[in-house]
């Protein structure tokens, strides 16, 4: 029974669909995102105000 539970589990969770890449806009500012705080070259209000630009970008694609 337990292997029968598990192979469940995985079948809900688990895809063969390939993983595709995103692109556009929102992928890069997700990325740029990701990486603000290794830009030493910013001063931290440089980079809060970045941040804040970004966070704003993504969340306004969510959202509509």
């Amino acid at each position: 029974m337990t292997d029968a539970v598990l192979h469940g589990l995985f079948a809900q969770i688990l895809t063969d669909e390939p993983v595709t890449a995103q692109s556009g806009p929102l992928a890069a500012a997700v990325a740029f995102r990701a990486v603000t705080s290794e830009l030493g070259q910013l001063s931290g209000g440089e980079r809060v105000l970045l941040e804040e630009w970004l966070d704003r970008v993504i969340s306004r694609a969510g959202a509509g």
